[in-house]
């Protein structure tokens, strides 16, 4: 009876250990995918976006000059570096170091495409997303988030494998 009493006792209690296992594993995965969501929505919102580095506002437009002016808080900012200029940014953009026609003393300096503004912010969100990516201490939840921004940056014009790339910043920036 006693070797009865202590098997159902077992089974007792492996089955109470088994349930505890597994309601804490779903709170794990759960938190997991959480963060892993927390993760994504910091890139999409912060990185991705072009904003105003003084109020955050996010700007979509681009008439070829690169000082740009914040129509919510009257900021001048570089469309090179995004850099806060205050109030005009024309000086800044002239000599900025991301500008290929930094230095030059014409009115051309402050213009150039929009592929070229394209290609420069590619660069820039690529580079600033793997670097993101890279520091998220979880290399397993890092995997996950950089598997679920794919489409995203695909959308935006850039492989999280090419942004990475060294070569690829050279070839694009000054």
């Amino acid at each position: 009876m006693a070797n009865y009493l202590d098997s159902v006792n077992f089974f007792r209690t492996t089955i109470a250990n088994s349930s505890e296992t597994s309601g804490a594993a779903a709170v794990a995965s759960s938190d997991r995918k959480e963060c892993i969501r927390k993760h994504v929505r910091h890139i999409q919102e912060e990185i991705l976006n072009l904003r105003c580095p003084k109020c955050m506002q996010v700007f979509t437009t681009f008439d070829g000059c690169f000082a740009l002016h914040c129509h919510r808080c009257q900021t001048g900012f570089c469309a090179w570096c995004l850099g806060d200029c205050h109030h005009d940014a024309h000086g800044h953009v002239s000599n900025c170091i991301r500008n290929p026609k930094h230095g030059t003393k014409t009115n051309h300096q402050y213009f150039n495409t929009i592929e070229c503004f394209e290609q420069v912010h590619i660069m820039r969100r690529g580079k600033a997303v793997v670097q993101y990516v890279a520091n998220i201490e979880d290399k397993r939840i890092a995997r996950e988030v950089a598997e679920s921004i794919k489409p995203e940056c695909k959308r935006l014009g850039f492989s999280l494998d090419y942004a990475a790339s060294e070569e690829a910043l050279k070839s694009v920036m000054p």
